[in-house]
Parts: C-alpha cells; structure tokens; sequence
C-alpha cells in the first residue's frame, strides 16, 4: 500500500504533510503533491528530492509510480481543482480514493460562487471510494464519512512552568474570534494575552476589515494584549513551551464554529498546557482534559483555581493520552484496507 496526498496549502502550514510524514513512519511511501501550475511532488520517504513537474511531465510520473491498485489517494483539496481530479481519477482508476473533510467548507461563499463550490464539493464526493471528516459535527453533514480526527506531532515536554499570568492564544484571527469576551478578559484581569496566529486569512473582504479594525483596537487599548504574528508548523513546538497555559477564545453557539476541530487543542495537550476555552462542539471527547468557560468571572474563575493547587488541573499524564498522527495514520491503513480489491 501507499499514498498520495494532493494538497493545496503552504507547505509550512500544511497539517497533512504530518499526516504523510506519520505515515512514511509507519512504513508506507507516501507522495505529498502540491497542485498548482507546475505540481510540486515530495515522497515518497521523508527527505527524498523534490519534484517540479508540468501536468504532461507529472502524467509520466504518475505511470511510472502507480504500479498497482493499493494506491491510496487522499484528496485534500478542499473544493479546488474538480476537472483535475475527474482527470486524475480516470487515471488511476484502479486506484482506493479518499476526500478529506476537515471543515464545511462553504462558509464564506455566496450566490454563484456558492452554485460553483458546491457543484465542486459533489465531484470529489462522487469519485471518492470514502471520505473521512475531522470534527463529530461533520457527521451531521456527511452522513456516510467516517470520523479520523485531528492530531498533533507533538508529545508531552517533562517541565512545567510557574508563570500562570501570560497566557498564549494560538488562533486564526477570523470571525471565529470572540473579540468581546477577550476585551473583558484583559479589562478584568492582571494577565498578558499573547497571540500567535495568522490575520483575517479566507475571510470575506468585509470581515476581514471588519476583524483587522476590531482586532487592531484590542492592540492599541490594552497594552497587555500582544501580537506575535503568524507561526508555521515548524514554530509551534518552541511557541508552545514559553507557556502553561492556553486561551481558545472562540465563539459560542456560532455556525462559523460549529464544525471545526482545532489542531491547537491537540498541541497544547500533548504537549502539556491547560487549556482554557470557550464551548464548542469539538469539545465533546475532550471537555473532561479542558476548562471551559462562558465568561469572563469564568475566565477568573479558572485561573485562579489553576494558581492556587496543581489538583484542579486537568491535563496531566494520567489523565490525558497524547493524540499523534501515527495514530491517525494506523487508522487511515485500516478505513483503506475495507476499499483495496484483493
């Protein structure tokens, strides 16, 4: 069996690229492919050379590698590129093909592009042998998806830092951001919000000046809310260990909110912090390792409970079981085995 994962996203950011990296772990070559004008192939074993092929060139390639019907496709192009996946289908037609749902999806579009999108949604579900989704909510709209989950790469460090009062926030600066229980948060607090994450990024036009207005506000106001910038994967890691505890300050009872998981709940728990966040559906399996909150005396609340006793902490080692994407990847070979012809 191998894989080959088609993607879009920078490969600095680009949490599958974990995933294939788990998954050459595991012993099973895996080509990354980033699609654009000319396709940028990585694969199949980590450190191997990378490619930059045009479309007739990566055509050739494709002929010379997918030997054999074991090949599994993951396709996580979001709703991008449905011709060339119909072209790569036919293609590989003996091939096990696997459409990845991390998110909705649809959110910021609107009138045709909205007719296109989902026009586009249905191609990579009709030449997918299965789909598999992040969040449990996604089951609601993606009945016959199968649940795979987020992960991190990263473990749990042996240290645990004294500092309770500066406390990370990783996040996407986005309308998913609860800017108003923030603002509260550090009117009525002693503590240092430090954020890392990128701006506004896939938001509408108008969101985004809406978020960049309210977002810079915060910044000039309260001297003890700092922005970091932007972080790729490779930075999470060190960001993570200059703290003990993390904020997640989404919005409740949000749609924008309703079907994500997000990965920085994986990273701080295995790596170890406390977790303060606000209700979201992705919080069903893991609300009993992390505080959340519905206010600011919540906020309060929790931290100083955190400062007075380790005993309401809730992330410790013989509570919380870290979640690697080796352990995604095992569960990835097992949904493709169902779909390989013997």
């Amino acid at each position: 069996m191998q894989f080959v994962i088609l993607t879009r996203r920078d490969p600095k950011t680009d949490f599958r690229r974990a995933l294939a990296r788990a998954l050459r772990e595991e012993g099973y070559n895996c080509y990354v492919v980033l699609v654009r004008r000319k396709l940028v192939v990585d694969g199949p074993r980590e450190n191997d050379a990378t490619l930059h092929l045009s479309p007739i060139k990566f055509v050739r390639f494709l002929r010379k590698v997918i030997l054999a019907d074991d090949t599994i496709v993951v396709d996580s192009l979001n709703l991008g590129d449905p011709l060339f996946c119909l072209l790569l289908r036919a293609l590989l037609w003996r091939s096990v093909w696997a459409y990845d749902i991390h998110d909705y999806l649809l959110y910021d579009l609107q009138g045709f592009k909205r007719f296109v999108g989902r026009a586009s949604l249905k191609i990579h579900l009709l030449i997918s042998n299965f789909s598999f989704h992040a969040s449990p909510t996604l089951l609601e709209l993606y009945p016959k998806s199968i649940r795979l989950g987020n992960a991190s790469h990263l473990t749990r460090r042996k240290k645990k830092l004294d500092n309770l009062n500066q406390i990370l926030v990783l996040a996407s600066i986005d309308e998913r951001f609860d800017f108003e229980l923030v603002r509260r948060i550090l009117a009525e607090n002693k503590v240092e919000l430090h954020v890392f994450g990128s701006l506004a990024e896939g938001s509408t036009t108008n969101t985004q000046l809406l978020v960049r207005t309210t977002f810079e506000s915060l910044c000039s106001e309260f001297p003890n809310f700092t922005y970091f910038g932007a972080y790729d994967n490779q930075a999470i890691e060190s960001i993570l260990d200059n703290y003990q505890i993390m904020l997640a300050p989404y919005k409740s009872d949000h749609f924008s909110t309703r079907y994500i998981e997000p990965l920085r709940y994986y990273h701080a728990l295995n790596r170890g912090l406390e977790i303060i966040s606000t209700p979201i559906p992705a919080l069903r399996d893991l609300a009993e390792f992390i505080h959340v909150i519905r206010s600011p005396d919540d906020f309060s609340t929790v931290l100083g409970d955190l400062s007075k006793s380790p005993d309401g902490w809730r992330n410790d080692r013989n509570q919380f079981k870290a979640v690697t994407w080796n352990v995604r990847a095992k569960s990835l070979v097992a949904l493709a085995e169902n779909y390989i012809v013997s």
